[in-house]
């Protein structure tokens, strides 16, 4: 690979964690952190919340603090910056400009679906400036704006190890946003099933009536961990426009475990196994038997989802793979 490429994956620990993998590259760094102070963010966070403010102070904000972006000071023409959907709405459009006349590649990378709110200011951003690529894990939002298609980035966390014997028969990890109510009809539904359930947004109270296990934010590679520890894996769905699979799909290719899910685009995965993988309509389709039944599970991945797949995609497009 000839040029160099400076990731900014966004603050979130998950989407670091996709990164993973790309960090084994000589010539990619991953940048953690957008900006040198971790306060910056904080303080544009606040402007946000108040109604109408972000809109009108955004760019001249923005601008303020295009200087203190990790590593911007040492980029030049040939270098290559992805930005995912969340790490960009903190970047100002004259400095992005400013790169793309100096030679510097902009890809942004679409991690959530465009009707989600977290994709509304980099969509916004692909109307008034010229990236070199975008990119979707949205295969609909790929054909419906000429996004180029790719799989949701997933690195395999080698330090998360099989154990010797499962602790939990399923598990889920994420937050409420209407998923309550369907786990707490999924356990009604399978009431001798080994649950492990953390969910956010959710007060002390609910945790405790339903029997979850916890209500607060656990970082990635922990979470990871009690996936392992798992014979399947729960996926739920709420945003009706979203036709791309959420992390969980990948979590369990990658780390050979049963899935269940109301999502119907998993029947259109590549890597869609029916013994392994279980669509239903509503909970009560829930089968206890699918989800404890302890089975030699094995996709036969190959690394497609892989963030050095996706930097070879990018190259060989801008023109310099290896």
């Amino acid at each position: 690979m000839n040029n160099r490429v400076f990731i900014f994956p966004g603050s979130d620990h998950v989407f670091q964690a996709l990164f993973f993998e790309a960090c084994k590259l000589s010539n990619v760094r991953v940048i953690e952190n957008l900006f040198k102070k971790q306060i910056i963010e904080k303080k544009i966070t606040r402007i946000q919340r108040v109604p109408g403010a972000w809109r009108f102070f955004r760019q001249p904000l923005l601008r303020f603090y295009d200087k203190q972006i990790n590593f911007i000071k040492e980029v030049v023409s040939g270098d290559v910056l992805v930005f995912s959907n969340i790490s960009i709405r903190y970047v100002s459009l004259r400095l992005l400009k400013k790169l793309k006349k100096n030679g510097v590649k902009l890809i942004l990378y679409f991690i959530d679906s465009v009707s989600n709110v977290n994709a509304k200011d980099a969509f916004e951003y692909t109307k008034k400036m010229d990236f070199d690529l975008v990119y979707s894990f949205d295969k609909e939002d790929a054909a419906r704006f000429q996004y180029n298609y790719f799989y949701t980035m997933y690195s395999r966390l080698s330090e998360c190890q099989e154990p010797t014997e499962l602790k939990y028969d399923a598990c889920f990890n994420g937050s409420n946003k209407g998923r309550l109510e369907m786990l707490v009809r999924l356990k009604k539904k399978c009431p001798s099933v080994n649950f492990f359930i953390n969910m956010l947004n959710i007060s002390d109270e609910e945790k405790d009536a339903f029997g979850f296990q916890s209500n607060k934010s656990i970082d990635y590679k922990t979470s990871i961990g009690y996936v392992v520890e798992s014979n399947c894996i729960i996926d739920l769905i709420v945003d009706p426009n979203q036709s791309g699979l959420s992390l969980r799909a990948y979590e369990a290719v990658v780390y050979n475990k049963k899935l269940l899910t109301n999502n119907p685009s998993i029947k259109k995965f590549p890597y869609y196994r029916p013994d392994y993988m279980r669509y239903i309509e509503n909970m009560d389709e829930a089968d206890e038997n699918f989800i404890k039944e302890r089975v030699e599970v094995d996709y036969k991945y190959k690394g497609d989802f892989s963030p050095v797949t996706f930097i070879n995609d990018v190259l060989s497009r801008v023109g310099n793979a290896q």
